[in-house]
């Protein structure tokens, strides 16, 4: 698979559940993402190229709004094999200022943690 992200990607450090807006369903956990897009991972298939609208659950005391909704086209599915689940990469769809904002704080919320924990030697 040749990889498209033009943006870096970061693993979020709390459980991040994601929704269908539509029967407010769980869709899957973010496994990681970006300014971009996010890797889900499904329990269910989804089908490549449909678009999706969703909402996502923000942990209490992150920030004052408990969800946030947005839309996103599945790009790529790739099954595990010994798991029933499935990864499924998403691209954002026109973004609201409000997800943009909770996208931009949480990536560099995640970004501020990890330069803490990296030894300076490597962060050069």
């Amino acid at each position: 698979m040749i990889e498209k992200r033009q943006h870096p990607r970061f693993d979020p450090e709390f459980f991040l559940q994601v929704f269908d807006l539509k029967t407010n369903l769980p869709v899957g956990k973010v496994i990681n993402i970006s300014k971009t897009g996010m890797l889900l991972l499904c329990e269910k298939s989804l089908k490549e190229e449909d678009k999706y609208a969703f909402w996502v659950e923000i942990p209490y005391g992150y920030t004052t709004t408990q969800h946030v909704a947005f839309k996103a086209q599945c790009v790529w599915l790739k099954k595990i094999t010994h798991e029933k689940e499935i990864n499924c990469g998403f691209v954002f769809i026109n973004p609201s200022k409000k997800f943009a904002i909770f996208i931009n704080e949480l990536i560099n919320h995640i970004s501020f943690k990890y330069k803490q924990k990296t030894p300076e030697i490597l962060s050069k």
